[in-house]
């Protein structure tokens, strides 16, 4: 390919792309990476007195795919009328760094100074010290903190960080206890890392969790499950029995001051709490979360319905806005609440004002009673209340506020899914400055 010296005033030779057509005036000579430039290149402009320039080489291709002939470009400009191009493999000039007052006139220690944008970039760590999360890899649902330390927490389960020492201290004691079972395991963990309620018990259910979450991830092997005497299916044909057994006939007439709360934990009475609220509540019941009560609602010697109470939602927007004005954390939030999770009354108990009353009884039971177990005092009630299905009367006719509506979203491990309805947040407050908060009027949330 030859290309003629060109007679026109304008600085640099015409390139005429064989396929295009197009052409490129001035000193830098652009060629398609597709077709590469071999040969004698001259470039001259005899009009304005210029020496022309010659260069063999071959081009080189630029960062936007462009081919270059950096031979081409003089090294500073041939006279006034050349246009100023900035040339793409050169980097742009850094302003010199400002001399600290301490430093004085002294240019050694001005080139010492570097850049703020130079030293975040030399802090930032390399991809071999940040942890990749992976299958297996404690990592991959925990927060991190001063990777390969052994001291910072590495996995954070049940509201507790656990350290690199702690994993190795649960991994030996796994060992040591093979032989043993898996309650006596976790018993033993939990006194070796003083994890403990506030009452003094040790947190053994949550230690289980953590264990069978090691085990899952193969960092640890635990004892063998020891077939329960008592099984599932056993305790399930006992609960029906008692369901079968009671007395469903119409109530419409009770004296409220017959109305009692009896508690129940475990045994009978709580295998037939939870079949009576899986079968006749719209929601079912599987287990509560964390810390629970449960009670049976009884009037007259006739079971008339059960509630439960548990530990409250992780998060809440409507109710953690207005507690955290008021100087609570969020883990005082989830501290100090208790969760009406279930609230039942059978459907063939027909008699007014009992709901409100059930209410008021078993709010100040269960402060009482919250207390005692585990020695947490109650700052404020929570429900939700599905407005598609009821309205909600008997908690207002219990002095509960409404602060909010919930967005439908649910957690199920780490996804958020909205698969839910919208639902009300109600509060009923034990701390007088909450119940003072919610007593104000707010725009959109005022009692119906």
């Amino acid at each position: 390919m030859h290309i003629p010296e060109s007679n026109s005033p304008r600085l640099g030779g015409t390139l005429r792309h064989r396929s295009t057509g197009s052409t490129k005036l001035g000193h830098l000579s652009m060629i398609s990476p597709h077709y590469p430039l071999q040969g004698r290149i001259r470039v001259a402009a005899p009009r304005l007195g210029i020496v022309p320039v010659t260069a063999t080489k071959t081009p080189t291709t630029g960062p936007i795919g462009m081919a270059f002939d950096k031979s081409l470009v003089p090294p500073t400009p041939l006279c006034d009328t050349m246009p100023s191009v900035q040339l793409p493999w050169k980097s742009p000039k850094r302003r010199p760094a400002r001399p600290s007052p301490a430093s004085g006139d002294d240019p050694d220690h001005t080139k010492r100074v570097t850049s703020k944008r130079a030293l975040s970039s030399h802090s930032r760590p390399s991809r071999s010290q940040v942890p990749r999360s992976r299958p297996g890899n404690p990592l991959a649902e925990s927060r991190t903190k001063s990777p390969g330390d052994g001291v910072g927490p590495v996995l954070i389960s049940r509201g507790r960080e656990f350290s690199r020492k702690e994993l190795g201290t649960i991994k030996k004691l796994a060992e040591e206890y093979r032989s043993a079972s898996r309650t006596r395991l976790s018993q033993e963990v939990c006194r070796v890392l003083d994890w403990r309620q506030p009452n003094g018990w040790l947190k053994e259910r949550a230690c289980r969790d953590v264990l069978l979450l090691l085990e899952k991830r193969r960092l640890l092997r635990l004892p063998p499950r020891r077939q329960v005497p008592n099984n599932l299916r056993l305790a399930k044909r006992q609960a029906s029995s008692f369901v079968a057994e009671i007395d469903t006939s119409p109530i419409t007439v009770v004296d409220f001051g017959s109305v009692e709360l009896t508690r129940v934990r475990g045994g009978e009475a709580e295998t037939h709490w939870n079949e009576l609220v899986t079968k006749y509540h719209y929601l079912g019941f599987q287990v509560f979360v964390g810390r629970s009560m449960k009670y049976l609602i009884t009037c007259n010697g006739r079971v008339v319905g059960a509630i439960g109470w548990c530990d409250p939602s992780w998060s809440v927007d409507s109710r953690d806005r207005i507690l955290l004005a008021l100087g609570y954390s969020r883990d005082g939030i989830r501290h100090h609440g208790i969760n009406n999770g279930r609230f039942l009354i059978f459907p063939w108990v027909r008699v007014p004002n009992l709901a409100s009353r059930i209410l008021g009884l078993a709010s100040r039971r269960v402060c009482l009673d919250w207390e005692e177990y585990y020695s947490v005092a109650p700052a404020y009630l929570e429900t939700f209340v599905d407005t598609t299905r009821y309205r909600g009367t008997s908690y207002f006719a219990a002095n509960w506020y409404l602060v909010g509506h919930t967005r439908g979203y649910r957690k199920r491990g780490r996804v958020h899914a909205n698969s839910q309805t919208t639902k009300a947040v109600l509060l009923y407050p034990f701390d007088k400055r909450i119940r003072e908060a919610l007593a104000r009027p707010r725009d959109g949330h005022d009692q119906p």
